[in-house]
């Protein structure tokens, strides 16, 4: 099986350090669903489909992929 590249950031850059970033990268690495998003679209996509009211998870991951795609690059 591939290594889901975004689950292995969360792991390994965590803390993040904003009060909805635990909850969210917590969630996130314990989801054996989580797909390996290549866009902050598609983890977007994926976030209001597995919790329409994921309000808090939309911003946090927002963030985080910000510093995802710096390190990736992408900024």
């Amino acid at each position: 099986m591939a290594e889901n590249k975004f689950k292995s950031y969360l792991k390994r850059r965590q803390p993040f350090g904003g009060t909805l970033d635990r909850p969210f990268v917590v969630d996130m690495i314990g989801d054996s669903d989580l797909p390996d998003p290549e866009t902050l679209e598609e983890l977007k996509t994926y976030i209001n489909q597995r919790s329409p009211d994921g309000t808090g998870a939309l911003e946090a991951a927002e963030y985080i992929w910000g510093l995802y795609d710096e390190e990736r690059g992408n900024a």
